[in-house]
């Protein structure tokens, strides 16, 4: 029996320390850059960061589905393949702002005008969740309210432009509320635009292009954001297809059937890297400009 005991013991104390039994997270790395985004809808000066490979992407069937145990790509209602609704997005940083790149391909797009009359998780829509304060929180629930929440923040914004009714308070409306009817991104603590492409006669591409500031807002949820940390983060998609209404909708990170918009202990990931000190930026310039004579 005591032999038995101390291989218990042993075992919880290996495993068990070691985190084996804890839940993965998916994980995107954030880089610093040195140049700043126009905010436009344009995926054009991204090339740089797209090419450092550290971007996500996911859809049905990508093989990540989430599980209790790795969480990854959760499809709630109807989403029928990657043609249906997919999304690649890229992070980036310069210190002061936080940068997103979503591109999402969706087989059916349905323009709403500029209205905005109807909630925007009811349209083809955005979603970026951050908890800033690495809380984890289980199932908020309608007796605290989520936008009471220190920590959380929800950026959601449809293709047209709508954020009514969005978890944020980042915006032109009321510090802690839900984003009411025709309020918009404050446009200095965050800023969003997205552009709309038709590829063929079933095929649309959504350009979502977003800042939002490191340092957070006075007053507002989102604590400030550090280099060289990581928080929890998560990405989805609301998918609209040809009425006024959710169809499906898709997470980067959750348990594989939870709608974790309220649940922060099912998000990924996002780390970002350190601000590069002065020497080391003129050491990088200093090697770039050597190599160009170089190869002169």
């Amino acid at each position: 029996m005591k032999t038995r005991v101390m291989a218990v013991i042993f075992l919880v104390q290996v495993f068990g320390g070691s985190g084996l039994w804890a839940v993965t997270r998916p994980e995107i790395d954030v880089p610093c850059v040195s140049g700043s985004f126009a905010i436009d809808g344009s995926a054009a000066e991204w090339t740089g960061v797209k090419s450092k490979g550290e971007g996500i992407s996911f859809y049905k069937g990508d093989g990540k589905s989430g599980t209790s145990t790795k969480l990854g790509t959760t499809c709630l209602g109807t989403i029928s393949n990657a043609a249906d609704c997919r999304m690649d997005l890229w992070m980036a940083h310069d210190g002061t702002y936080l940068y997103i790149l979503a591109e999402v391909l969706d087989d059916s797009y349905q323009p709403f005008g500029t209205a905005n009359t109807n909630p925007a998780y009811l349209e083809d829509t955005l979603h970026l969740y951050v908890d800033s304060t690495n809380a984890k929180k289980a199932n908020i629930n309608g007796s605290e309210p989520i936008y009471y929440q220190t920590g959380y923040e929800q950026f959601g914004i449809s293709t047209d432009g709508n954020i009514y009714g969005e978890s944020t308070d980042f915006t032109t409306g009321t510090a802690k509320h839900a984003a009411p009817q025709g309020a918009n991104p404050d446009g200095t603590y965050w800023k969003a635009k997205c552009t709309v492409q038709q590829l063929g006669a079933t095929s649309y591409k959504y350009t979502f292009e977003e800042r939002i500031t490191l340092a957070g807002r006075t007053g507002r949820n989102m604590s400030p954001l550090l280099p060289g940390t990581s928080y929890g983060f998560n990405a989805e998609f609301c998918d609209s297809d040809g009425t006024t209404a959710l169809q499906g909708w898709i997470f980067w990170s959750s348990n594989g059937f939870t709608d974790c918009y309220n649940s922060e202990n099912l998000w990924g990931t996002m780390n970002l890297a350190v601000v590069p000190e002065p020497l080391t930026c003129l050491l990088l310039a200093a090697g770039g400009l050597f190599a160009i004579r170089k190869r002169k």
